[in-house]
């Protein structure tokens, strides 16, 4: 897992959430697979959880690869984690 950033966010201003003034903070993160960009988002989400993060919800923002011999040999997803640290 590598951090990007961290910021918070503020759910009160918006009117389908479940629970109002609920505060996340928001990580960005980088995850990576072999195995493709759905697993590397998961083990982003899974990163996060494993370093105490109660997670709520995630957002990808990039999708890259990393290229030998003219096959991917891994797949990158940089992505933002809201929840709570535990």
């Amino acid at each position: 897992m590598t951090l990007i950033s961290k910021l918070c966010y503020d759910t009160s201003q918006l009117q389908n959430t479940r629970k109002k003034n609920t505060m996340f903070e928001i990580i960005e993160l980088i995850g990576t697979s072999k195995e493709g960009y759905s697993q590397a988002v998961q083990n982003a989400v899974n990163d996060a959880a494993a370093q105490g993060w109660d997670v709520h919800f995630v957002e990808v923002i990039q999708q890259r690869g990393s290229v030998r011999n003219g096959a991917i040999c891994e797949y990158q997803a940089v992505v933002k984690v809201a929840g709570r640290k535990k």
